[in-house]
């Protein structure tokens, strides 16, 4: 499912199952981004304005779970999450859906994102740098 990535800045979107989906937006906004349901249009995953005790509580209970055990058992998960977000990411599913057999789909992917790119706040790239830091963790 695609989920929306609430955040001050650009359109993003995230691909996934939405525990994972929601552990990197953790990750990605240290609680200052939301992850938005698209089905419920219900948001979760801000902690803001939590005390830590509060956030730990949120955490259990999104996960089942103490936060970091998640993201420690299911790494290669959040990780495969990390790199599907996207920046205007329904008109990248049709700009993808017409390049040519044989494309270079990594430089088509950097010159979308860097064209689509209004803020300095660099989530896709952000993204993953922490895909591969997961990646070399797991």
């Amino acid at each position: 499912m695609r989920y929306e990535i609430v955040n001050p800045s650009d359109n993003y979107g995230i691909d996934g199952e939405r525990l994972p989906c929601l552990a990197a937006v953790l990750l990605l906004g240290g609680g200052q981004y939301a992850l938005r349901d698209p089905v419920t249009g219900e948001s979760e995953g801000l902690t803001l304005f939590l005390t830590r005790e509060q956030i730990e509580a949120a955490l259990i209970e999104w996960f089942g779970q103490p936060g970091e055990d998640y993201m420690t058992d299911h790494a290669a998960e959040i990780a495969a999450a990390l790199e599907t977000v996207r920046i205007a990411p329904d008109d990248y599913e049709a700009a993808v859906a017409c390049l040519p057999d044989g494309a270079d789909r990594a430089a088509f992917d950097t010159a979308w994102h860097n064209r689509h790119r209004t803020s300095l706040n660099d989530i896709g790239a952000r993204a993953l740098a922490c895909a591969k830091r997961l990646r070399e963790r797991a």
